[in-house]
């Protein structure tokens, strides 16, 4: 029976200790968030261009900011050849921003990291994590706090396997080069204006709503582990921290809920309540489409400008 037992463990050990491509990770997501994930491996591995200024977070940040225009007005008024790169990928959790960063500095030597806040943390962790992040990541997952530790524990294991039958048995694919350089996902779309006023009223309500603070205490745990964690790769590579807010339709009246937590590491940008007050800057109740996303990138540049002059930087 020990035996029986012990064979399985002492396989899932060594699969944890065997090498495990990124391109084939990357890969791996095929599918999901259109796509983006091979576009990411290509932007950070492949594409020789600098990440000087890197965003990081979901779709929300993803169509929020048009890091295209954004780094043309940035060094038409800074004279810095600085690049920006929007990173982001869709889905919330905390714990594939981590993924994406420990990458991203593995290839590039970033100056700032601008990383999405929005009203509230999501306490549970990104369901693409263990099929991205690396072994050392994925064991050293949060235990205590995380919904879904054992999950993510058999479906790295799923993707090691996948990885090994393919080396060993199968010629490797042709993974598709993609040469663009930013990450901006275009939303051109418009949400129906009575739409958003029920949403605007539900988001009102959610954020009003009463939590037992030990409860929320916990919930925070998870994604918390993870800024911090993030925080300290910052620091180790001489990576500056810094926030953005992006809201959801009809929270733009209400900071974030755990604003005092994320100024403990960095400046957070809150931009103006006109971008998303505006029915007509809204793909969804979550995406601001390509007419808000240009004027909030506009914003961004200029602030971030502002925010180095006060930093002592002098263009």
């Amino acid at each position: 029976m020990a035996i029986f037992l012990t064979l399985p463990f002492l396989g899932l050990v060594l699969l944890f200790n065997l090498d495990y491509d990124r391109e084939f990770a990357w890969n791996f997501l095929k599918g999901d968030c259109s796509d983006y994930a091979n576009w990411i491996y290509n932007r950070i591995y492949n594409n020789p261009k600098p990440v000087d200024v890197a965003f990081i977070g979901s779709s929300v940040t993803k169509s929020s900011i048009n890091d295209f225009l954004l780094e043309k007005t940035f060094r038409k008024h800074s004279q810095l050849d600085w690049h920006f790169a929007n990173l982001s990928f869709c889905q919330y959790g905390r714990n594939m921003n981590f993924v994406i960063l420990k990458d991203l500095l593995t290839k590039k030597d970033v100056k700032f990291l601008v990383l999405e806040v929005r009203q509230d943390e999501n306490r549970f962790g990104h369901p693409m994590f263990p099929y991205l992040a690396d072994n050392e990541t994925v064991l050293a997952s949060h235990l205590l706090f995380n919904h879904d530790c054992f999950r993510d524990l058999y479906l790295a294991s799923v993707s090691r396997v996948e990885y090994w039958k393919q080396r060993i048995f199968y010629k490797k694919p042709d993974y598709e080069k993609n040469e663009r350089d930013y990450g901006h996902a275009y939303w051109n779309q418009v949400v129906d204006s009575t739409k958003l006023e029920v949403i605007g009223l539900g988001e009102v309500k959610l954020h009003q709503k009463k939590e037992i603070p030990i409860f929320r205490s916990m919930n925070m745990q998870y994604p918390k582990y993870y800024i911090e964690k993030i925080n300290r790769l910052c620091k180790t590579h001489d990576v500056e921290l810094l926030f953005l807010y992006t809201p959801f339709y009809g929270g733009i009246g209400f900071p974030p809920k755990e604003l005092a937590f994320f100024q403990r590491f960095g400046e957070v940008f809150i931009p103006p309540a006109s971008f998303f007050e505006k029915k007509s800057n809204w793909a969804d109740r979550v995406h601001i489409n390509i007419h808000g996303a240009n004027p909030n990138s506009i914003w961004f540049a200029e602030e971030f400008i502002a925010y180095l002059k006060r930093k002592g930087n002098s263009f």
